[in-house]
């Protein structure tokens, strides 16, 4: 069961600073060709109070963790002609994580404690390009991308992926979407074409994109060769420029090894909408489906989300809703499983200065998260979970 008396809301406190510089660093063919740079640091600090509930008792957990997380961007754009640039991307990153977690017990039948459990986390991960493209953009062809890597995440590259659902979450992480389970987690190459408008009376768009990750795996003789997981998306688009949004259908599909011959699909599709009803108000609604194959079982999600936010004045609140089904069908002996995962945040924007010393802009921010998943079927004695986040910041831009 849950104590909100317990939440120890007043006794939260989370902060993120973020420090985000773009500098040209130079320019030519009268400006129209550049190499630019976006430096940004993000110190953060949050903390999450968790219940476990099972049918004779409840895990309390609570959670602080500090993130540190640098990155530098590089952006080439190469004037060719009026019609045709080319360019590349490159983002490099570092990422420090400590987390210090205490979790107890509280048995219902003796309305007894356990023992604390302590549990310390750290997490460093060395300087890495962690995204990369070239791409050669048309005016009227449209945009050709092409991403090379070696594993390092050029995910949310795809068709499907740079246009799914996405919150207005500064800091906190919020539940995954449906489709977002037919994406790779990784890739080696990727490659993805835009095209452009229709035309100017029909503003659709159609993007389409490939994407592979080497999978080794051991033949029947005992050799190790090479396989590729892959992923394919695509993504139709149209424009709504008089709300200064847009409708898509996204679809994606993935093929994952199992091992040297067999490899399962998991496809997944969304139906997206952003847009602008009245001034200052920002609307983004999703609904998706997705089915996945793995050695042991079928799985099948649905869910939905809603994101709004609204600038009144120097501040910008927003808050969204969100609602995942999934249901599990083991393969071998037909149990089926099944759970409801629900989550709802709220938070504000505030910009303290803007153009300080002409460069410079401060904007606070604060936000809060409550997720609560409901085990509705053959979960044994599991019952629900519910979290508890909050946050706030600094980010400091120029």
């Amino acid at each position: 069961m849950v104590r909100p008396l317990l939440l120890g809301i007043g006794l939260l406190a989370f902060m993120t600073t973020a420090t985000q510089a773009r500098v040209t660093l130079t320019t030519w063919n009268d400006g129209k060709s550049s190499l630019q740079s976006i430096w940004q640091v993000r110190f953060g600090y949050s903390y999450s109070t968790q219940y476990n509930s099972y049918q004779t008792y409840e895990r309390n957990t609570q959670t602080p963790t500090w993130n540190l997380r640098p990155r530098i961007s590089f952006m080439l754009n190469q004037y060719i002609n009026d019609d045709l640039t080319v360019g590349g991307y490159v983002r490099f990153m570092h990422i420090f994580m400590s987390r210090h977690s205490r979790s107890m017990n509280y048995d219902y039948s003796t309305g007894t404690y356990s023992d604390v459990t302590y549990t310390a986390t750290h997490g460093k991960n060395p300087i890495r390009a962690d995204r990369g493209h070239f791409y050669l953009d048309s005016k009227t062809l449209g945009r050709l991308t092409v991403a090379l890597s070696t594993g390092l995440y050029p995910t949310q590259q795809g068709a499907g992926d740079v246009r799914d659902f996405g919150t207005n979450t500064w800091f906190l992480s919020n539940q995954s979407r449906a489709i977002t389970y037919a994406y790779l987690d990784t890739q080696d190459r990727l490659v993805r074409y835009d095209s452009p408008e229709l035309s100017a009376d029909i503003p659709l768009q159609v993007s389409v994109s490939y994407g592979d990750m080497r999978s080794n795996q051991t033949n029947d003789a005992g050799q190790i060769k090479r396989r590729y997981d892959t992923e394919v998306s695509g993504a139709l688009i149209y424009n709504l420029p008089q709300y200064k949004g847009y409708v898509s259908l996204l679809a994606a599909q993935k093929h994952v090894y199992a091992n040297y011959t067999t490899k399962y699909p998991t496809t997944g599709y969304q139906l997206m909408s952003k847009f602008s009803p009245i001034e200052n108000l920002m609307v983004r609604a999703e609904v998706g489906l997705a089915k996945e194959e793995t050695a042991t079982v079928y799985n099948r999600y649905r869910g939905a989300g809603v994101d709004l936010d609204y600038r009144i004045g120097r501040f910008e609140p927003y808050g969204g809703i969100l609602y995942m089904h999934t249901i599990t069908n083991n393969k071998s002996s037909g149990l089926q499983q099944e759970k409801k995962a629900y989550e709802v945040y709220v938070g504000t924007t505030y910009d303290l200065a803007t153009k300080v010393a002409n460069a410079f802009n401060f904007m606070l921010f604060a936000e809060a998260l409550h997720s609560y998943v409901r085990y509705e079927k053959n979960y044994a004695a599991r019952l629900s979970d519910h979290v508890y986040t909050f946050g706030g910041g600094l980010l400091i831009t120029w």
